[in-house]
């Protein structure tokens, strides 16, 4: 998994002056008038368009729907001052627009993710987050993933081997709190990344993605493991590998252990079941995940969308549980 997203100085950007020290103001506000020229083309366009929402025609109400969805993210702006105008059915219709415009971003996004030659996991799953939470400052969750690793790091440093990984566990475990929520497993919110980092809260997958996202940062080699029914986290060098069970705890579990497990829930364990899962299996797994409660709770709008990030992937209509 690639390191995690920080911001790069603006000598590694590839639109970096070459010569810092010099600024066209003359360019700047250049920019800025053709940027607000550009704005107003939009809303008045955008302004007129909603004004057509309500024609009794559904024809012209279908093609105003699709001209608004084909300005694309560029219309956002405009359409929600556009909202704050209006009322009643204008509005209902308003926010239909912006649900659809942000549902093409959230596949725009998925597949782009999916489709690399190296998914990032974690990228991956903030997308799925956005997908439930339109306005989620992705960054500022980075962020705190980006503390937790600083504020674990010396201890990290100081031991070796799986002794690194058991450190971030207990961390993990007992400074963050981060457990599984028994009390109420369907909950939705224990997929989505950043409700599990708010609460502290999640199902096997999601706290296993939290601690690769962290274990990531410090150059831990820590793996997913997609065990049927319960998701595990493996740390793997030269000297073997050990299993840890981040829903309870970060506690480390034997490969017998697992195995056991697995007889008692009536499965017959495979050797694919122990090796490491790769990102578009993990993130995948999450969707399948939310999917079976969107289906159960009868969100069968939901059920569809989530059932499109998956087909070009996974065939699979199975939906296993965390």
């Amino acid at each position: 998994m690639p390191p995690s997203s920080r911001p790069s100085s603006p000598s590694d950007r590839p639109d970096a002056p070459s010569d810092p020290g010099r600024t066209s103001t003359d360019g700047l506000l250049a920019e800025r008038v053709s940027d607000a020229l550009v704005d107003e083309t939009i809303q008045r366009e955008v302004n007129a368009l909603v004004r057509l929402l309500d024609d009794p025609d559904e024809d012209v109400q279908e093609q105003v729907q699709n001209r608004l969805t084909d300005l694309g993210r560029e219309a956002m702006p405009a359409l929600r001052r556009a909202y704050d105008a209006s009322q009643g059915e204008q509005r209902r219709q308003i926010d239909e627009v912006v649900r659809r415009l942000h549902w093409n971003d959230i596949q725009t996004a998925w597949h782009a993710i999916l489709g690399a030659d190296e998914p990032n996991l974690e990228r991956g799953a903030f997308i799925l987050a956005l997908y439930r939470f339109p306005g989620l400052d992705v960054e500022a969750y980075q962020e705190i993933l980006d503390e937790w690793a600083d504020r674990v790091e010396e201890r990290v440093m100081r031991s070796v081997g799986v002794d690194r990984a058991r450190v971030l566990m207990e961390f993990l475990a007992d400074e963050i709190g981060l457990t599984g929520n028994r009390d109420d497993y369907d909950d939705p919110n224990n997929s989505y990344l950043n409700r599990v980092i708010d609460r502290r809260l999640g199902i096997p997958i999601s706290l296993a993605v939290i601690a690769l996202s962290v274990a990531d940062r410090l150059a831990i080699p820590l793996y997913g493991v997609g065990m049927p029914a319960h998701f595990l986290v493996k740390y793997s060098d030269a000297r073997g590998e050990v299993y840890f069970d981040v829903f309870n705890d970060g506690q480390p579990v034997s490969r017998e252990e697992c195995v056991r497990f697995l007889l008692r829930a009536g499965i017959q364990p495979k050797p694919a079941y122990f090796e490491a899962a790769p990102p578009t299996e993990i993130l995948l797994r999450m969707v399948r995940n939310l999917r079976h409660t969107a289906r159960t709770s009868g969100n069968e709008q939901v059920y569809e969308e989530l059932t499109a990030l998956i087909e070009p992937y996974d065939d699979s209509t199975n939906a296993d549980t965390e």
